[in-house]
């Protein structure tokens, strides 16, 4: 989405730069900031610690991913 929108992308493993970034694109984008920055941690969390990830975060996660795809589809649509 940042590069369709700003032309360019840092393309950071920083996930903190990732949002930044994602936040600064525009007003299409701005919005899913927060959405991909939960999601981010929620990945963090369940791939680099022993605890497991329960039930409903993993279906918030779901509905979260859903969101920023909704918003990847329609920031990418022809126009």
């Amino acid at each position: 989405m940042c590069l369709a929108l700003t032309g360019a992308t840092e393309k950071s493993e920083n996930h903190d730069r990732a949002v930044k970034e994602l936040r600064r694109a525009g007003p299409q984008t701005g919005p899913l900031a927060p959405t991909l920055s939960r999601l981010l941690k929620l990945k963090n969390r369940s791939q680099y610690q022993s605890a497991n990830v329960v039930e409903r975060e993993a279906l918030n996660a779901v509905g979260w991913a859903r969101k920023l795809h909704a918003g990847a589809k329609e920031v990418l649509a022809p126009k």
